[in-house]
């Protein structure tokens, strides 16, 4: 195992250089050794204060990418991004209003983009449905235009999509544990495999937001899968105050609209 990761520290060195290597080092083994504390710190807290209800930043739900709408666009803090979270807040209820697509809001963004204003989803939309080379997508024209990508990274990205598209038809989506046991190791050892998958965030009614990994859920949605896991980075503080609620209520105590949560997939382990 450590030979495969010295391989690929390597392979990665020659293709992209030493500044590449560097970055993604920091995100996988400095970060979790630095901040590992502090996550460690915050599930105790949440445990203290949510006992069965506690947000487990490790478990995955499954859940339909279809009823999803609208991405969160949120800065999360240096090393949040392993853990989970909960926050108040507005941020599950501001909406922006955009005219045509767009690529990045910029880092001090904080509310929910329509996926359908996304240049990306609408990219690989047309990319999979009108079977076009990813050259002739509006995303591959805008990032080589603007310098945001070289022409190699852009095509490779292609290439990624297409091979992601090609393996969600024929095996459906699998998980990173899947992933790992058949390719080898995706992952750091510093890092938990549960990382690596699509991340989402709840809002206080329930509502379900992509967080990240948009490239995967975008084909997915895009195909019309039904059922992918996905990791839950963040939760607003009414939607956890629902959940601990239900957790320690008998189902006859519930309200009719706490009853109605019951088959929401961040509430049905308590059911």
């Amino acid at each position: 195992m450590i030979k495969s990761y010295i391989n690929s520290a390597y392979n990665i060195y020659k293709k992209e250089g030493v500044f590449t290597l560097f970055k993604i080092l920091v995100k996988i083994v400095f970060i979790p050794i630095l901040f590992w504390p502090i996550w460690h710190l915050r599930y105790t807290y949440y445990k203290i204060r949510y006992g069965s209800a506690v947000p487990d930043p490790w478990k995955l739900i499954y859940i339909n990418p279809q009823i999803i709408e609208y991405k969160l666009e949120l800065n999360l803090s240096l090393g949040s991004r392993e853990g989970t979270r909960i926050k108040n807040g507005e941020w599950d209820k501001k909406k922006y209003n955009l005219k045509g697509c767009y690529e990045n809001l910029g880092s001090s963004a904080e509310g929910l983009v329509n996926l359908e204003k996304f240049l990306l989803f609408n990219s690989v939309k047309k990319f999979i449905e009108s079977d076009i080379s990813w050259k002739q997508t509006k995303v591959y024209e805008h990032r080589l235009r603007n310098n945001i990508k070289s022409k190699e990274k852009l095509l490779e990205e292609g290439k990624k999509i297409k091979s992601l598209y090609k393996e969600f038809k024929r095996n459906s989506y699998k998980n990173q544990k899947k992933v790992d046991e058949e390719l080898g190791p995706q992952t750091s050892p510093m890092q938990k495999l549960e990382s690596n998958e699509i991340s989402v965030a709840i809002g206080r009614d329930g509502e379900i937001f992509l967080e990240d990994g948009i490239h995967r859920f975008f084909i997915a949605k895009v195909i019309g899968l039904s059922d992918i896991p996905v990791r839950v980075i963040l939760r607003h503080k009414k939607w956890q105050e629902k959940r601990y609620r239900i957790a320690n209520t008998p189902e006859k105590n519930l309200s009719k609209e706490e009853k109605d949560l019951l088959d929401h997939p961040d509430i049905k382990e308590y059911c």
